[in-house]
Parts: C-alpha cells; structure tokens; sequence
C-alpha cells in the first residue's frame, strides 16, 4: 500500500494479528520481509486486493490432511485459483518469455501456482525466497521454477479459489516492471 490504511484497518479488525511493514520495494522483497516473522508449517500469500474464500483454509488443510500418508508435505505446494473479476484464473505453464500463459494438459506437471491462492510449506523459504530485483510480474514463476529444481511438487486444487479485485493503484509504476 501507498498509505497506512491497510495497516489501520488490519490493526483495528485483527489486533491479534502482527502486521509488518514491508520495505516497499516491491512485493518480492516485501514477502521476503514478512517470512521472517513465519512461525507456522505453512505460508498463504494474501495482497490487499485479495479476499480469502469462505472455504478456502478448510479445502487446502482437508488435502493436506489426506496426502499427509503418502507425500513429504514439506515438499509440497498446493495451489488453488483464483476469481480475478468473475475470471477464473488457473496456474499456467511458462512460454519461451516466461509468461504464465500456456495452459497446462491434463498430466502435466504443474510447475506454476496462483500466487494469492498458493499455500507453501513455510521449510521452503529456509534457504529459497522471492528474487527482490523482480519488482512486479514473474516472481512466484521465478519461486516455483527454483522450488522445482529442488525437488517440491505442487499440487493443483481448483475447487480453492480466492477472489482477486485487482488494484488500479500503482499499475503506472509497476508498468516498466512488468
């Protein structure tokens, strides 16, 4: 946020909740600021524009719950989707640029997530954060193409699905970055 309001209204409805200030510098290294204060198993990446599903904890922690058994939930990303203004918006494959842009086959293996619908086991960002020279766009592919590489698998669960209202705010000054 360009203003305290955010952080006003968090502070107000939440008292129990710690809120950060990021160092606004982009929403990596903002993310990367807030990891240090992670306590739990998983993180849930939520902006300001996001609204979290009714359901949506209830759906990631029932799978988990289920695939407990048979995977290292320490290796693993669920990713649900999200409603961007009554758009529902699924993890894509990455094109030759980058872009999370090609849609995925059935069996593929899913190598993207919706970063406001992604809920990530909190040992991943032990020795992997977000690259703070990606000031907007590409971050969380650059996340997951990296937590790929060292061996974490996500998951798709399109019934978890968030509601994203994305912002006018900023997008001039995000523009050149993306």
């Amino acid at each position: 946020s360009t203003n305290d309001e955010t952080k006003s209204l968090m502070i107000s409805h939440f008292p129990t909740v710690k809120y950060l200030d990021g160092p606004r510098k982009g929403l990596g290294a903002n993310r990367n600021n807030i990891l240090k204060a992670v306590t739990g198993s998983q993180v849930l990446f939520i902006d300001d524009d996001v609204i979290l599903n009714d359901n949506f904890l209830e759906l990631v922690c029932n799978k988990l719950a289920k695939l407990a058994e048979q995977e290292n939930l320490d290796k693993l990303i669920i990713s649900g989707i999200e409603n961007k203004n009554g758009q529902l918006v699924f993890p894509g494959e990455q094109s030759f640029v980058g872009w999370q842009n090609v849609s995925y086959k059935e069996g593929d293996t899913i190598k993207t997530v919706v970063i406001n619908s992604a809920v990530f086991p909190a040992s991943l960002f032990r020795n992997t954060l977000f690259d703070e020279k990606l000031v907007y766009g590409n971050d969380e592919v650059d996340l997951t193409t990296r937590a790929i590489e060292k061996g974490f698998k996500i998951i798709l669960l399109p019934e978890a699905i968030n509601f994203h209202f994305p912002s006018e705010i900023n997008r001039k000054y995000y523009e050149p970055y993306h």
